[in-house]
C-alpha cells in the first residue's frame, strides 16, 4: 500500500505509507497511513501510523508519534 514518489530512499527502511520529494536515509520506518512530504528523515527514524510529516528534517533514531 505504500506510495513513493520523487523522493530517494536508502536501504533497510520499512515504507507502508506516502512518501512524497523526500530525503529517506537507512532504517526508516514509516508506518501505513503516515505521510511524508518534503522531508528528510535521518537513519532509524521512526514515523507512527497516521502522523503527518511537512518540510522537516527528522533527526536520527527520532520517533514521531502516532496521529502526530
Amino acid at each position: 500500500q505504500a506510495k513513493v514518489e520523487n523522493s530517494m530512499i536508502s536501504e533497510g527502511g520499512n515504507i507502508y505509507g506516502e512518501v512524497d520529494f523526500s530525503v529517506l536515509f537507512a532504517g526508516v520506518t514509516v508506518e501505513e497511513g503516515a505521510v511524508i512530504k518534503d522531508s528528510i528523515v535521518m537513519p532509524g527514524a521512526v514515523v507512527r501510523r497516521g502522523a503527518r510529516v511537512q518540510y522537516a528534517i527528522v533527526a536520527e533514531n527520532a520517533e514521531i508519534g502516532e496521529g502526530a
